[in-house]
């Protein structure tokens, strides 16, 4: 099987020159939060980011994304 977002097509992200893989059962902690944490999967996660990254302005709620 095959999956992709198609919602993602045109974006650029920098991609590690040396081979890259996240062992299973582990996740990638993209972004360090001790009150709440989200967890997303292509589009999703790039949207919870964004998320994130809000409501830590608004509110100063810190929201860990993996």
């Amino acid at each position: 099987m095959f999956m992709e977002n198609t919602l993602l097509y045109g974006e650029k992200w920098e991609v590690p020159e040396e081979e890259y893989a996240i062992p299973f059962g582990e996740a990638e902690v993209a972004r360090i939060g001790k009150d709440l944490t989200l967890i997303g999967w292509g589009a999703q996660h790039h949207q919870n980011l964004l998320a994130a990254e809000e409501v830590f302005k608004e509110q100063q709620i810190d929201v860990e994304v993996l």
